[in-house]
């Protein structure tokens, strides 16, 4: 007897699976999460004092990160010229942001250190 052939359900992976395409979606997800991280690295100096609150607000901030360039890191491959080039001006952008939350964590912790 021979087993009755089940399909995955849609959505799942399945064999003939083809990779995801890069979509409008991608880039709002993107682009939003690089505005949050935005906002949380560069406001967080209008918190005041620099303290723990300071450093939470910070660490959100890179972490905030996570999602695009993860995201962008899957659709690489399957992304076209153009696609490529706003992919690595959202990498280049989440750089600059991974670098600034660096510096102000840099600067916030040594009084934090000293109490």
């Amino acid at each position: 007897m021979s087993e009755p052939r089940v399909t995955p359900p849609p959505g799942a992976w399945a064999s003939d699976r083809t990779p995801t395409q890069p979509t409008a979606a991608h880039a709002g997800v993107v682009v939003f999460c690089l505005a949050i991280s935005a906002v949380l690295v560069l406001g967080s100096g209008a918190i005041g004092g620099g303290g723990l609150l300071t450093l939470l607000v910070l660490l959100l901030g890179g972490f905030a990160l996570v999602v695009p360039v993860a995201l962008v890191a899957g659709l690489w491959r399957q992304a076209g010229a153009a696609v490529r080039t706003l992919i690595a001006l959202a990498l280049a952008a989440c750089a600059v942001l991974l670098v600034l939350a660096v510096v102000r964590v840099v600067a916030v912790v040594p009084p934090l250190l000293a109490a």
